[in-house]
């Protein structure tokens, strides 16, 4: 046990030496964070080379092919927005000191809430799934019946979560 001081409470310098620890676990993060910076970079070179292709070979693309081609193009950003959504937080969250209020945490995330970017992170998740049910519905010769069925029924879970997820933040923030 630690030492105590007359009052019996844990030594003074317990909490400071607690506090300075949880601000260093921080640092596990910033490998994560460029991690994340170089998985963006490696989608940006993956939606230039459809768009090269599209520029190359829209000739030969019937009208089916150009729009799977635009909806892969249009994940492609909703997936960078979300890489780029979780570096900016994660990296306001890394330079804010953590005695901050949760005002000056707000602002530092662009004015939202954690419950806001969960909304947005959900709202962007069930995009990008819904894409991909417009790829099985554009092209269904690619998939099996059993593969549809699941891809709706998770579809479904995912249009769950999301309205789960707005429903608490609304009880969470309480009339407004």
């Amino acid at each position: 046990m630690g030492k105590s001081n007359v009052s019996g409470n844990p030594a003074p310098g317990l909490p400071i030496l607690l506090d300075r620890m949880f601000l260093a676990v921080r640092w596990l993060q910033l490998p994560m964070l460029i991690g994340l910076v170089g998985a963006l970079l490696v989608l940006e070179l993956k939606f230039a080379m459809n768009l090269w292709e599209a520029f190359v070979s829209f000739r030969e693309f019937s009208r089916i092919k150009v729009v799977l081609l635009i909806l892969d193009l249009i994940d492609t950003v909703l997936i960078a927005n979300l890489i780029t959504m979780v570096i900016v937080v994660g990296f306001r969250i890394f330079i804010t000191p953590a005695r901050e209020d949760d005002a000056t945490l707000r602002q530092s995330m662009g004015g939202s809430s954690p419950g806001d970017l969960k909304v947005r992170i959900a709202t962007t998740v069930l995009l990008i799934a819904t894409i991909h049910r417009l790829h099985m519905f554009f092209d269904p010769t690619e998939v099996t019946r059993d593969e549809a069925i699941f891809a709706l029924v998770t579809h479904v879970l995912f249009i769950l979560t999301a309205l789960s997820i707005v429903l608490i933040e609304r009880v969470r923030r309480g009339p407004v």
